[in-house]
């Protein structure tokens, strides 16, 4: 793993936990953080595919 790969990953997952904690707060749908997370490693090897080629 790239620095800037490393660092994208733990930036997504301080947004998804941020959100956890948030959304658990006020909804406690815990689907919709699983999706977040989902979506956030997503982008992640999408971003590192594109940069690939």
């Amino acid at each position: 793993m790239k620095k800037a790969d490393r660092l994208f990953f733990t930036i997504a997952m301080i947004i998804s936990i941020l959100l956890f904690v948030f959304l658990e707060g006020k909804v406690g749908n815990i689907y919709l953080v699983l999706i977040i997370i989902a979506a956030s490693f997503g982008l992640g090897l999408i971003r590192r595919f594109l940069f690939k080629s």
